[in-house]
């Protein structure tokens, strides 16, 4: 975990499933340039399963603000 002051990163738990299921599917969150398709449960629970959405390839981790998640951060290795 990185903490600040108020901001803070951190890897992706069980409990917050849910959360980022609701958060892929919403258009909404993504806005025009950052939606990739819609995911089901069972995607983002495989994943999750797999490597805890972190390994050498990518990873996922939870923005909080005062513990409290408000987002998600992603990164990619890229090949050009």
């Amino acid at each position: 975990m990185i903490q600040g002051k108020s901001l803070g990163l951190r890897p992706v738990e069980r409990s917050d499933l849910p959360m980022l299921e609701a958060w892929h599917n919403d258009s909404e969150v993504h806005g025009e340039f950052n939606f990739f398709g819609f995911s089901g449960t069972h995607s983002l629970q495989s994943n999750y399963e797999k490597s805890g959405f972190l390994d050498d390839r990518q990873g996922m981790l939870v923005v909080t603000l005062l513990d409290e998640p408000i987002g998600s951060v992603s990164y990619r290795s890229v090949m050009y």
